[in-house]
């Protein structure tokens, strides 16, 4: 578990750091 980690929920894999 890593706690700056890339929002991948309904964008998918767009944002890389958010």
């Amino acid at each position: 578990m890593r706690t700056q980690e890339p929002r991948v929920s309904s964008q998918g894999r767009r944002r890389s750091k958010v």
